[in-house]
């Protein structure tokens, strides 16, 4: 099949973010081979409205490779004070990616059982509809609570996004984190953060790693100065 323009950008798209003709290979493999199961990639933005122009504008052009490599964002917005701002913010990202900004208000739904149901999961046709492939969900961090008929704010991120990704969701290939404060800690680095964590292979060494340090500076030895 003679390639068309739109395949040729895919490819060297592709060869221009990858470092070795292996990485390129299984990328395509990966993501090219016409699969009828979506890539999404979660995205967890933070202090967006504190960003200037030039920023946002370089962030888009990301957001618009990603969806040229085959992965289709989700952006979460994690509670604040500023969801409002970061919801403009991000609109205005994916616009000028030329993709479509769909804002989803309530993240989550609170059932009369107490059980919470993620839009993901309740709305998983949208997510995985070839027609909207060009969509591009902003998930508030908001709660419906069918009991009380209102919405409220979960304060807890971490509690928002792991009951955002339970049930029968699109499949999440890869999560980022997008903030001003810098990645996760790596001592094979020099201290400098990690690049790309495979969450299947290096979550618990990880997570013991920073527990350990964490208590080291949480130590009565380490208040005292003497460390």
């Amino acid at each position: 099949t003679k390639p068309t323009a739109s395949s040729k950008e895919l490819i060297l798209s592709i060869l221009n973010s990858t470092a070795t003709k292996r990485e390129a290979r299984d990328y395509l493999t990966k993501y090219a081979d016409g699969s009828d199961r979506g890539n999404h990639c979660l995205l967890l933005t933070r202090h967006l409205h504190r960003l200037n122009e030039k920023t946002l504008s370089q962030l888009s052009e990301a957001i618009k490779r990603l969806r040229m490599l085959g992965l289709r964002p989700i952006c979460m917005i994690p509670p604040s004070g500023h969801v409002s701002q970061q919801a403009e913010s991000l609109d205005r990202m994916i616009t000028k990616a030329q993709l479509q900004p769909l804002h989803l208000q309530n993240g989550l739904t609170k059932c009369q059982s107490g059980k919470y149901e993620s839009i993901l999961a309740s709305q998983i046709n949208i997510f995985n509809s070839e027609q909207l492939s060009n969509i591009v969900p902003i998930i508030k961090p908001f709660v419906f609570d069918e009991s009380s008929a209102r919405e409220y704010m979960m304060n807890d991120a971490v509690k928002f996004t792991n009951y955002l990704c339970q049930g029968n969701i699109p499949y999440i290939d890869k999560f980022f984190i997008l903030n001003r404060i810098g990645g996760i800690p790596s001592g094979e680095r020099h201290e400098n953060s990690h690049v790309f964590i495979n969450l299947n292979q290096e979550y618990n060494n990880i997570a013991a790693i920073l527990e350990k340090k964490y208590k080291d500076v949480a130590s009565p030895k380490a208040e005292s100065g003497d460390f």
